[in-house]
């Protein structure tokens, strides 16, 4: 592609879900979408199998220490002189164990609507409370050793309130808001979407610049060409996340069912916390 050149060492560190860290290996980052796939890959591997060993109250533990680890790490890093923004597991894995500590709380006796509903509260007031109060000290400035430790850490609070609250709206009578067929479609096809988005971007790029190159000087100034663009990267991209998901990963999702036994669920007279709201009444 005209504005990418991906080597075959970043080609193998990102099959080894290594893409974070390929500067360890005198490796520059040569698409930028693969780095946060290797923290998930990170943090599935490992967190599984936690999940299955200790208890919820452990997990719950677990997840909120690896929330408040990260960012003492990216204050040490800073304090070290190191690249405290980089994308190293270590660094940025407590938005994944604040959702992971969300899906805890949820399978708890701190799961009721109440509950879920004040710490949602909590989220969106702490998130709120950093941004306002440190805004003096540069956290809305990445560049900045107060932004560049917790800044990261107000949008993961807030994106945990959002998450709560579309979980809770999700079982409500209000439910029509977010359980809209088009999204549940886009969240079907979001990872390979994510994935691939930004070769959408290259390809469209590298046929505009072959067969309109005088288009391609013009993009940043026009609304037109720039929305043109748009469309077409995202159409090509969303068409192949479809095919992908539809073709190639559904065979792998499937597996699970072969290899999993079918365990069923155990008999309980604890009502489930995220259920409807009329089903809580009724149990």
């Amino acid at each position: 592609m005209d504005h990418r050149r991906i080597g075959w060492p970043f080609i193998v560190l990102s099959f080894l879900y290594l893409a974070n860290v390929t500067s360890f290996f005198g490796v520059s980052a040569q698409y930028a979408a693969l780095w946060s796939l290797a923290v998930e890959e990170h943090f599935y591997l490992v967190w599984p199998t936690l999940v299955h060993r200790l208890s919820k109250r452990t997990i719950a533990w677990c997840a909120l220490a690896i929330f408040l680890l990260c960012p003492t790490l990216r204050a040490v890093a800073y304090r070290l002189g190191w690249t405290y923004g980089a994308g190293y597991t270590w660094l940025v894995a407590d938005g994944l164990a604040l959702g992971a500590l969300v899906g805890v709380l949820s399978r708890t006796r701190f799961g009721s609507r109440s509950a879920v509903r004040f710490f949602s509260i909590c989220c969106f007031a702490a998130a709120i409370g950093l941004l306002t109060l440190l805004r003096p000290f540069g956290i809305w400035r990445e560049s900045t050793p107060v932004g560049g430790v917790l800044q990261v850490t107000a949008v993961n609070l807030f994106s945990a309130g959002v998450l709560t609250v579309t979980l809770l709206l999700g079982t409500s009578a209000f439910s029509w808001i977010v359980n809209r067929p088009i999204l549940q479609w886009f969240g079907g096809i979001s990872y390979g979407l994510y994935l691939i988005h930004m070769l959408g971007f290259d390809v469209v790029d590298h046929w505009i610049i072959h067969f309109r190159p005088s288009w391609y000087a013009e993009i940043p100034s026009s609304i037109g060409l720039m929305t043109l663009r748009f469309v077409l990267s995202m159409g090509l991209a969303v068409g192949c996340a479809f095919l992908s998901r539809k073709y190639f990963e559904e065979w792998f999702l499937g597996l699970k069912d072969r290899w999993t036994a079918h365990v069923p669920a155990p008999v309980t007279n604890v009502v489930i916390p995220m259920e409807e709201e009329a089903a809580q009444r009724t149990a």
